[in-house]
């Protein structure tokens, strides 16, 4: 992982960062702490300066284990059972893994490095884990216990991972290309595709993922198929989406019928020519639906992208900083930078419009280890309440202090700071 960003600008990214270390700066939004909170589904696990800790929504605290501990990377399992992170004892970094709904550990092994992402498997079987190597970044798998299965598995200046949705295999973008990693650790080179794009998107329901790759003029969002790779690295894309603005992102929802793509906005993308070497060569009006539809080119920094048709729908045109879709697919979460206040700003699509929720500052630790790589994070659920009812989100409070927020679909209503943290995600049951 850690080469660099894609969702959003650096620009936007260093002036977020110098509005959340400001002497003395308001905090971005006044939250409520008297207010009513109905509980929500799920445990929320947040991590600060006295280590980690399981809460409700309604601030009820289930659990502090590891207190004390220098605790990074809080990652829930697919199915919110467990929850992995990454602790710091003396010198010694660990792995360990911690039962969700009791905050029981259930196990501390030594770290094979010091891990800086996880990512579960879909069946919680498997967890990838990425660290520094030798040529920048190395990817190790763990098992739910967080004992090492495999050493090394991918090496390279910049590494990426997807797992399967429902599946077992885990695609692995190192540098310009792109394997696939079976259960059994069988290898399979699955092209070049360059690096416009970080973490690959699975479809749910088939075999088939997203990629944003060169072609000659500027890049593409295409649609390939693992098996048809498999056989053939050079085999053509099953389909061709249209022109991306440069470096690119992609998040599926669940259904697998829509995708967002989030790239830079309006105007603001770099001029690539014609000096990009083609791994693909796209035609400009290609579809297995209609083979007369033109290509529809970006209108905005964040588009909803039909994967039958290839229409595309502005949402807006913004700095992305974070995307992610709500479990239900009815509503895509969206923070994007407002230059005018130099603060980040909760946003959500309902399918029909977007509506404005809150402004926030970032806390140091959520800016700087996740918001910085959230086209790795948003891999698998983490803002998200399991009902897709709120999501919650680390941030300043009314006194400039790190803390953990949940935030309701309803923009009158203020975010409710929920526990003193650096850092929150939600578990999805």
């Amino acid at each position: 992982m850690r080469i660099r960003r894609v969702i959003g600008s650096v620009t936007a990214m260093v002036m977020l960062a110098s509005a959340c270390s400001s002497d003395g700066a308001a905090p971005a939004v006044v939250s409520n702490p008297d207010q009513a909170v109905t509980e929500t589904p799920g445990r929320i696990a947040t991590v600060g300066i006295d280590g980690l800790h399981l809460v409700r929504s309604d601030s009820t605290l289930l659990a502090s284990p590891l207190v004390g501990d220098l605790v990074t990377q809080p990652t829930w399992s697919r199915r919110g059972s467990r929850v992995v992170v990454s602790t710091q004892t003396g010198d010694n970094w660990e792995v360990a893994v911690v039962e969700g709904a009791s905050g029981e550990v259930i196990s501390t092994t030594r770290a094979n490095r010091r891990y800086f992402f996880f990512s579960w498997s879909h069946d919680g079987t498997r967890i990838a884990a990425l660290g520094p190597g030798v040529a920048g970044t190395t990817l190790d798998l763990l098992d739910s216990d967080g004992n090492l299965i495999a050493d090394s598995v991918a090496s390279g200046g910049s590494v990426y991972v997807a797992w399967e949705p429902n599946g077992d295999d885990l695609l692995v973008h190192i540098d310009n290309d792109i394997v696939l990693i079976e259960p059994d650790l069988t290898t399979s080179p699955l092209g070049t595709v360059g690096r416009f794009f970080l973490s690959a998107s699975w479809i749910p329901g088939t075999r088939d993922f997203l990629v944003i790759a060169p072609s000659p003029n500027r890049p593409h969002l295409l649609r390939l198929g693992v098996d048809a790779l498999v056989d053939d690295p050079t085999a053509d894309p099953i389909e061709d989406l249209g022109p991306t603005d440069g470096v690119a992102s992609t998040v599926v929802d669940p259904s697998g019928s829509l995708a967002t793509l989030l790239h830079a906005p309006s105007g603001q993308a770099p001029d690539q020519g014609d000096t990009i070497a083609a791994a693909y060569r796209p035609a400009e009006t290609t579809s297995r639906q209609d083979p007369i539809r033109p290509i529809q080119n970006p209108t905005a920094s964040v588009e909803i992208v039909d994967l039958a048709t290839g229409g595309r729908t502005p949402i807006i045109d913004a700095s992305p900083l974070w995307g992610e879709w709500s479990p239900d697919g009815r509503h895509f979460l969206v923070a994007t930078f407002d230059i005018d206040s130099r603060e980040g700003v909760w946003s959500t699509w309902d399918g029909r419009s977007l509506t404005r929720l809150t402004n926030f500052l970032p806390t140091s630790s959520f800016l700087q280890r996740y918001l910085l790589f959230a086209d790795q994070y948003v891999e698998q659920p983490r803002l998200w309440a399991p009902d897709s009812s709120a999501f919650t989100y680390a941030g300043r409070d009314r006194s400039d202090n790190d803390a953990a927020f949940i935030m309701g679909l309803d923009p009158g209503e203020a975010p409710v700071e929920l526990d003193a943290a650096s850092v929150s995600f939600w578990s999805s049951n």
